[in-house]
């Protein structure tokens, strides 16, 4: 870029570029009143915009928001499962709040998109994994465009978003994901006291760290022995099943003796559940008294109703999920290496397994207190 003074007083900028249709080349440029550091940068922007316009084809100039995001959805709705495509749908109705249907795809750039981010993220305090489940949304819409050529820049390719200091409260939540000893057996007493099918359910997942959805799945078919083969998860949403989150989900898992007891417990209680008319089997191990899998909804109405108000040990919210992170603090506690536990609950990221394991638990504290008394340097 380079510029010049005009005998107005004022400043010509110039950028030349070549033409992607005709290899001609060719100029653009822009008067502005200044030539300081900051009149050169806005310069820059302005003339950058202007290539990006010229070397687009002219059909796609009039290529609107709405349009766009049809055009994708009809694709990309095929590609993914039913909670994600569910998610996206989320995520776009709020950005409907920041993005007109009719606006210009060429007029969403990089500036307008990181003012979105930051009004929800800075501004309206909206979660980093909510904002970051938009942002996605957005980047994958105009990963297609630029696939497409609708565009020739990605706008956000610059946009970044940068996560907040993680806050006292955030902290005490990361070490509220998971149960002690002592209130994993409040709560598992007390839900077995309110209703035996839950207790069960929550001991098993906390004995095997299944996902809800793995363990509602499970059939008389998923066990051999004492293996369990997780090939399927229940999908409260649509009442189907699907299969499991990733490749790295489908695994067989090792049952230890309290497992077994649970299996046949429940299956001696399904049979009397069977004498119900209305009882359709389906051998659904975890099954409520229709023979159906039994629905995470019901089961978040019994934490807030018949758990959480009659705890006396623990004060954390009670959540299905909440199983399955003590079944990693168990294994932790045990010294298992990370690897197995990953490989045990179906991860493929090791984030998601350590925002757990990294949070020892009260006994390892204490384990470790006791071997630090131990210490004696004899000097």
């Amino acid at each position: 870029m380079w510029f010049e003074e005009l005998k107005n007083g004022k400043f010509a900028f110039y950028e030349k570029y070549t033409d992607r249709f005709t290899e001609k080349s060719k100029r653009v440029s822009v008067t502005l009143t200044s030539k300081s550091n900051q009149a050169q940068n806005k310069a820059q922007r302005i003339l950058s915009d202007k290539i990006k316009e010229r070397n687009l084809r002219k059909d796609n100039l009039k290529l609107t928001w709405d349009v766009l995001y049809d055009e994708w959805w009809n694709i990309y709705k095929n590609t993914v499962k039913y909670n994600t495509r569910a998610l996206r749908i989320t995520s776009k109705h709020k950005i409907d709040q920041y993005i007109p249907s009719d606006m210009l795809v060429t007029k969403i750039n990089t500036i307008f998109i990181t003012k979105i981010i930051n009004d929800l993220y800075y501004e309206k305090n909206y979660s980093y994994s909510y904002v970051s489940s938009i942002f996605a949304l957005i980047s994958l819409i105009f990963k297609y465009s630029l696939q497409q050529e609708y565009i020739i820049v990605n706008p956000l390719d610059n946009v970044h978003l940068k996560k907040k200091p993680t806050t006292l409260s955030e902290m005490d939540t990361k070490n509220n994901k998971y149960l002690e000893h002592d209130e994993l057996i409040e709560v598992l007493q007390l839900s077995y006291s309110k209703n035996e099918t839950y207790g069960r359910l929550f001991e098993f997942m906390a004995l095997t760290g299944l996902r809800i959805g793995e363990a509602v799945a499970l059939q008389s078919s998923s066990i051999k022995g004492a293996t369990a083969k997780i090939s399927s998860t229940y999908n409260h949403n649509n009442g189907k099943l699907e299969t499991p989150k990733n490749e790295y989900s489908y695994r067989s898992i090792s049952l230890n003796k309290r497992c077994l007891v649970i299996l046949e417990e429940q299956k001696q209680f399904n049979k009397i559940l069977a004498t119900n008319k209305d009882f359709k089997n389906q051998s659904f191990i975890f099954s409520n008294r229709f023979g159906n899998p039994i629905n995470v909804t019901y089961l978040n109405t019994f934490f807030r109703k018949s758990i959480q108000p009659n705890l006396v040990i623990t004060q954390k919210n009670i959540s299905s999920h909440i199983f399955r992170h003590t079944h990693v603090a168990i294994l932790t506690e045990l010294g298992l290496p990370l690897k197995s536990i990953m490989q045990r609950l179906g991860h493929n990221n090791p984030k998601t397994t350590l925002s757990v394991y990294s949070h020892i638990t009260e006994n390892m504290k204490k384990n470790m207190e006791e071997k630090i008394n131990l210490i004696n340097l004899d000097v």
